[in-house]
C-alpha cells in the first residue's frame, strides 16, 4: 500500500510514533526470590538473591503474598490476621557496597493475588544493586510469595 505524499516525511512520523510509545510503555521486572512458603515472625530472615537485585529508582518493592486469612487494612498500610490483629512487615535491603536501605513505607499491589509491598522512604539513585534483603514483622504471618518488583518507567 502506498502512503501519498513524502515518504520520508511518513517513515519519520512512524519513527516517532515508535519512540513515543516506546517511551510511554511500562517496563516492569519481576523476580521470586523464594521457592516454598516462608513463616515471617519477629527473627529477621534473610534472602540472597542469585545476582544482585538492580534498583530502576522510580518504584522499586520488596512484595508479599498477603495470606488468605488476612485482609488489607488502608488505614495503617498494615495486614489484619482473621482475629483483627494487626500485623506490619518490613525489610532491609544491603547494597553490593554494604550500604543498609531500609524500606519502611508500605503500600497494596491488586493483581492475580494480593500483597503488601515495602519500598523505601528516601530516593535510591537508579542503578543501585542488592545482594541481600533481610524481612521480618512485628507479628507472624505465612506468605507463599516474596517478590522483588521494580518499574523503570511510568
Amino acid at each position: 500500500m502506498k502512503i501519498p505524499g513524502n515518504p520520508s516525511s511518513s517513515i519519520t512520523c512512524l519513527l516517532f510514533l515508535l519512540l513515543f510509545f516506546t517511551a510511554c510503555s511500562s517496563s516492569k521486572d519481576e523476580i521470586i526470590l523464594n521457592t516454598e512458603p516462608v513463616n515471617v515472625t519477629k527473627q529477621k530472615i534473610m534472602f540472597t538473591p542469585k545476582t544482585p537485585l538492580r534498583a530502576e529508582g522510580h518504584s522499586d518493592r520488596v512484595c508479599m503474598e498477603i495470606p488468605n486469612d488476612f485482609k488489607q487494612d488502608p488505614s495503617s498500610w498494615s495486614m489484619l490476621s482473621g482475629d483483627g490483629v494487626r500485623t506490619v512487615p518490613y525489610a532491609t535491603l544491603i547494597t553490593t557496597t554494604g550500604i543498609n536501605h531500609d524500606f519502611y513505607q508500605r503500600s497494596f499491589l491488586n493483581s492475580k493475588k494480593k500483597y503488601i509491598c515495602l519500598s523505601s522512604d528516601v530516593p535510591i539513585k537508579p542503578g543501585t544493586e542488592f545482594r541481600q534483603i533481610t524481612i521480618w514483622s512485628n507479628l507472624p504471618f505465612w506468605t507463599d510469595e516474596i517478590i522483588w518488583l521494580n518499574s523503570n518507567k511510568m
